[in-house]
């Protein structure tokens, strides 16, 4: 498993048994999702949380179109938060065309 360190100066991540310094992506998160006690969904204390403990980069996974704004939106404000758009595809409620998955 994966063992975080902190050196006081940097963090140290120990994966079987060997430290390293690497960047560590979240590669499927949804921000949308959590349940904030802010009006606004803010999420920005758990995105900043989570690069503190070394997570350098965010993908937030769109599984509803009907939400891509919200998805979006971490996107647009932080530099290291990426976005994908589509449809889970257990969730048939949804009807979108590929051109408007691709024009998102």
């Amino acid at each position: 498993g994966l063992i975080s360190i902190n050196n006081c100066s940097s963090k140290i991540y120990y994966y079987a048994g060997r430290a390293s310094d690497m960047t560590l992506a979240d590669s499927h998160t949804h921000f949308e999702l959590l349940h904030t006690d802010k009006e606004d969904n803010d999420t920005s204390g758990v995105i900043m949380r989570a690069q503190e403990e070394g997570i350098g980069y965010f993908l937030n996974v769109c599984v509803k179109y009907s939400r891509f704004q919200n998805v979006l939106l971490p996107a647009e404000r932080y530099p290291f938060v990426f976005a994908s758009v589509g449809l889970h595809p257990n969730d048939d409620t949804e009807e979108v065309t590929t051109a408007e998955l691709i024009q998102s």
